[in-house]
């Protein structure tokens, strides 16, 4: 685990914009850096594999 003051650093954005679900501030980050690390237009992230496969369906 990580030092309390370091956690509290890292979701202090998530803490201070009040958004704690779907498409917050970490969650379009993290969708942005992995477009670019993977070199693929388009990524979406779900919460579970279930989800993802009813999408796709």
């Amino acid at each position: 685990m990580p030092p309390t003051v370091e956690y509290i650093e890292e979701i202090k954005d998530i803490w201070d914009s009040h958004w704690l679900t779907n498409n917050g501030v970490k969650h379009n980050n993290l969708e942005a850096e992995l477009q670019h690390y993977l070199h693929v237009p388009n990524v979406t992230l779900f919460s579970n594999g279930h989800l993802a496969l009813e999408t796709t369906m």
